[in-house]
């Protein structure tokens, strides 16, 4: 099926249907066939998209905020991204627009865990342990094992899943940056995250994966370095393509002596 539904996304892509060459597009980057690849439906979606782009044209603007001021050019289908503080986008302006731009943007908001919608076709597990065994109470120095459980009912939305996990600020995350060659390390069922802000965590999971020998399980580490009663505000996991399609984790409180 998803094979299928790919190449009718390159005839999609090949006709110039944009409505539903982008639906068809997400979906294909979001589901993945089981026994073989379907990188080569990708690049021949791409390859039609960009011819049917006219690339003599440039694409000319400037933006300004408090703190910057830039001039940028885009030809050949090139695209330009920037990262904005809170104040720094109040202040966003454009000016001096040549040609036809398509802007998109992606912001996070503070919100009241209670005030959020849960899909309990969702749910995302959550225990810190030490040599094995569940614990809230820690030392400084003590590594932490972080083990994470998503789960996604077969009647729950396909694709890909965020999780972010907040780490209470006792404690920081002994893990490495995100590799492109894997996520994970097969042996010991630990998860590298794709992104680290602040004391946030961020993971991908694939509705209907196994970790190998971890189950539908996997873990992180982090290190306890300072004392005090802490709160870890509850993990999240979210759809990638439904945002608003998500379920929490329970809020943990720990103590370090």
């Amino acid at each position: 099926r998803i094979k299928l539904t790919d190449m009718t996304g390159v005839l999609a892509s090949v006709v110039s249907a944009k409505d539903d060459s982008n639906v068809l597009w997400n979906y294909m980057i979001s589901h993945y066939p089981v026994k073989d690849l379907h990188v080569l439906e990708k690049v021949m979606f791409m390859k039609a998209a960009i011819e049917q782009t006219n690339s003599s044209d440039e694409v000319k603007f400037k933006y300004e905020t408090n703190a910057l001021s830039q001039d940028v050019v885009l030809k050949n289908g090139d695209s330009y991204s920037v990262t904005l503080s809170t104040s720094e986008l109040a202040s966003l302006k454009f000016s001096n627009v040549s040609g036809e731009i398509k802007v998109i943007s992606y912001y996070e908001q503070t919100q009241d865990p209670s005030s959020l919608t849960r899909n309990s076709k969702l749910g995302i597990g959550r225990q810190y342990l030490i040599n094995g065994l569940a614990a809230t109470t820690f030392h400084e120095g003590d590594i932490i094992k972080i083990q994470l459980t998503p789960r996604m009912d077969p009647s729950a939305l396909g694709g890909s899943y965020q999780i972010i996990d907040y780490l209470p600020s006792g404690l920081r995350p002994i893990t490495e940056p995100y590799r492109y060659d894997g996520y994970y390390d097969y042996s010991n069922c630990i998860w590298y995250p794709q992104k680290i802000v602040d004391n946030k965590l961020y993971f991908t999971v694939y509705k209907g994966s196994q970790y190998y020998q971890c189950g539908s399980s996997f873990v992180y580490y982090a290190r306890v370095v300072t004392t005090g009663s802490f709160t870890a505000n509850p993990a999240i996991i979210q759809s990638v393509t439904n945002p608003d399609d998500l379920n929490l984790s329970e809020s943990t409180k720990v103590n370090v002596k």
